[in-house]
């Protein structure tokens, strides 16, 4: 089994990716693949939908042995979600504060500066 070598660098790989996935993949997938994963080869715009990644790019290898794959799970922006919730998914619910007020400090506790 031969040794599979990065073409381009990190940044170039998910430029080729992005553009491959949104002109000409993303409205194949999107209906009916909610969350899932798609494997995009950048350099033939070849692509495999799985529920993980491994799954997708060992498809994606098998009919590809060179390709050089790109992920992206459908209907978000990342594959992988690091750390908290973000500040906009918080939700504030009437057992924050007596009587259900948001005061300047309590947003300013929580790094919030407007309210929206």
């Amino acid at each position: 089994m031969s040794i599979r070598q990065r073409r381009y660098s990190k940044e170039e790989l998910a430029a080729r990716g992005q553009a491959l996935y949104e002109s000409q993949i993303q409205h194949y997938v999107e209906p009916g693949n909610e969350g899932k994963i798609v494997a995009v080869d950048v350099d033939t715009g070849a692509f495999e939908i799985a529920n993980s990644v491994l799954p997708a790019t060992n498809q994606l290898f098998e009919r590809y042995p060179d390709a050089q794959p790109w992920v992206v799970r459908v209907g978000h922006r990342a594959v992988y979600h690091f750390g908290a919730r973000s500040l906009a998914d918080h939700r504030l619910t009437e057992t924050c504060l007596p009587e259900n007020r948001l005061t300047e400090t309590h947003l300013t506790d929580r790094g919030l500066t407007d309210i929206e």
